[in-house]
């Protein structure tokens, strides 16, 4: 049966072959040409075109920025292999991931192996980094320069008593206008 766009098939295909694919532009060109159909029987023909017009498929969703942020503070060998290739391919496609994954990991490793002695150079490479943020969070460990080298250098720790009181605090907040007395039992 005879199309609509029989007497443009030709040209089409050239251009096709010419590298011009796009649905919008070949339809203004053959309008010009006195084209008088639609743009959903123009995008089904360049669809038949091998080549030409084909759909691309949607990149892949950017996961949730909480995933993201758990690939980037595991150490590699704790990933899945699915995950370090989800990683990478978004470091490939935003740079900057590579400097914060770069940083990130390097301060954890600071903190797990009570690396103070690395820190000065840790906090260099930081300062002079392109990403704000951490420029920011660097400035802000200089600022209890003494407290944070301490807290990486030394054994002793006081994350129970921290511990206790978010708990305290948290019960606290929480009863209300109940009474004193209920907080003291749940204490």
């Amino acid at each position: 049966r005879d199309s609509i766009l029989d007497r443009y098939k030709g040209y089409l295909q050239q251009r096709c072959k010419d590298g011009i694919t796009g649905t919008t532009e070949l339809l203004a060109e053959i309008r010009a040409r006195g084209y008088r159909g639609g743009e959903r029987t123009l995008r089904r023909y360049l669809i038949n075109l091998r080549g030409c017009d084909q759909p691309t498929l949607a990149p892949p969703p950017v996961p949730p920025a909480r995933d993201i942020t758990g690939w980037i503070m595991r150490p590699d060998g704790k990933l899945t292999e699915e995950h370090r290739a989800e990683l990478q391919r978004l470091c490939d496609l935003c740079p900057d991931l590579v400097t914060i994954r770069d940083l990130a990991r390097g301060f954890t490793d600071l903190v797990r192996t009570l690396g103070g002695a690395h820190l000065e150079a840790w906090v260099k490479q930081a300062e002079h980094g392109a990403i704000a943020e951490i420029r920011s969070f660097a400035a802000g460990l200089r600022k209890d320069w003494d407290a944070v080298t301490a807290g990486l250098t030394m054994q002793w720790s006081s994350g129970a008593v921290e511990g206790n009181v978010n708990r305290i605090k948290m019960l606290s907040s929480s009863r209300g206008h109940r009474s004193p007395r209920l907080s003291q039992n749940r204490t």
